[in-house]
């Protein structure tokens, strides 16, 4: 579990939660649910990065496997295995 990076120490709640939002709306058109904004704010309190929360909540709600550290980049590049 990776735990917050120098980008992401000085984010309000409010900062984190519109993180992982926009990360679903970008992935399932919809943003989290209020059962789902309780395990963000655990996540948070625990400096949790965003997107390993994202990560965690596609591949425990919609069964795809993501992989966030490609390319350094957190933001919108999940990477899903496609098969041959």
């Amino acid at each position: 579990m990776t735990y917050t990076r120098e980008t992401t120490l000085d984010m309000s709640w409010d900062e984190y939660t519109y993180e992982v939002d926009m990360m679903l709306i970008a992935e399932f058109g919809e943003p989290a649910t209020h059962e789902q904004l309780c395990d963000i704010t655990t996540a948070y309190n625990r400096g949790v990065a965003p997107d390993e929360v994202f990560s965690v909540m596609a591949e425990t709600l919609y069964g795809i496997e993501y992989d966030d550290d490609i390319g350094g980049d957190y933001r919108f590049t999940p990477a899903v295995g496609a098969a041959a």
